[in-house]
Formats: C-alpha cells, sequence, structure tokens
C-alpha cells in the first residue's frame, strides 16, 4: 500500500495536498503558498482502519475544495455495495470517523467555515455507516461525536473531545452539529 492520491487546488504550483495510506500510518502533507509544509500522521491498528481513515481523508479533502488527481489508485471496499459491515468493521469505521474529525477540527484553526464542513461531513460519513447497519441516520449522533464515542458497543474517546482545546469551543463545535443534524432531518 503506497502513495494513493494527490491533491491540488485550482492555483497549480501554490498549494498541494498529499495523502498516504502506507504501513498502518495515515499521512496528510500539506504545501501551502511560500513554502509552509504541514505533515499529520495518524497510526492504524489495522488495515481495515487505515483504509477508512484514507477515504475519509480523501473525502474531506474533495469536500474542502481539493481537486482530484488520482495516481495509482485504489478503492478500498469498505462500505461499498450492499454487503452489512461486520461489528468489527463498523467498530473500525467509527474510530476512524472520530480521529479525521478530531484532526480536521484541529487544523481548522478556529474558522467557523471550516469547523461546520468538517462537522457536516463526518455527520454524512455517521449517517451512511448507521444506515448500512440498519439503522436510522442520526440515531445517537450527539452522544457518538460528543458525549461517549460509542459506536455500537466499545466506548471511545469522541472526536469533540479529542483536541485538547477550551469548553467554548467545544461548545461552539455542538452547536454546529446540533445545527447540522437540524438542517439534515
Amino acid at each position: 500500500m503506497g502513495h494513493a492520491r494527490f491533491f491540488i487546488d485550482a492555483k497549480p504550483k501554490r498549494r498541494h495536498r498529499y495523502l498516504f495510506a502506507h504501513k498502518m500510518t495515515f499521512t496528510t502533507i500539506t504545501e501551502e503558498r511560500g513554502g509552509k509544509r504541514t505533515t499529520t500522521n495518524v497510526e492504524a491498528s489495522s488495515k481495515a482502519e487505515l483504509l477508512a481513515l484514507y477515504e475519509a481523508g480523501c473525502r474531506q479533502a474533495l469536500a474542502d475544495g481539493w481537486k482530484d488527481f488520482t495516481f495509482n489508485g485504489w478503492e478500498s471496499t469498505l462500505g461499498s455495495g450492499s454487503k452489512r459491515p461486520t461489528a468489527a468493521e463498523a467498530e473500525r469505521r467509527f474510530e476512524a470517523m472520530s480521529k479525521t474529525l478530531a484532526i480536521a477540527l484541529k487544523q481548522a484553526g478556529g474558522k467557523a467555515a471550516l469547523e461546520k464542513r468538517a462537522l457536516k461531513h463526518a455527520l454524512g460519513d455517521y449517517s451512511k455507516l448507521k444506515v448500512e447497519l440498519g439503522g436510522s441516520k442520526f440515531e445517537h449522533a450527539l452522544h457518538f461525536f460528543a458525549v461517549d464515542g460509542v459506536g455500537l458497543k466499545k466506548k471511545r474517546t469522541p472526536a469533540l473531545l479529542r483536541p485538547k482545546t477550551d469548553q467554548p469551543t467545544v461548545e461552539r463545535w455542538l452547536a454546529a452539529l446540533e445545527a447540522s443534524i437540524n438542517a439534515s432531518s
């Protein structure tokens, strides 16, 4: 599993984003104008979690307005087709979803539009998985993202509490998440 996708914005040679899924690590490298480079690594505990992190990263980059230029692309089988995910696969996807949202919120740097986009995207992933599991779209979404992180049965640190930040910021994220749920219902 190596370099899978490359994203570049509408202004070539000024801003690039590379996504890697390699050796149980999902890596995002963003090169901004002026040569500033940001690298984020997220460790995965299994190949399925790695693929879920990669897929979520790709969807987030596209939602953020990046253009997609794929080299040696590969598609994972997570969430595709009519096959219902196993409990273990679902838990891995819930964990990847939480990690990805926490990273996106931290990288948003307090910019409300980016935070709302990340929350809306994560909510879309959550609702898709819940429907695949036979539930309703937003069933327990607030609890999952803000209270206990329980996807099916496994408890995890919720995405809104993973970035170490102040209470007003968490409350802002929670309000944006609630607004997104209400707008989508």
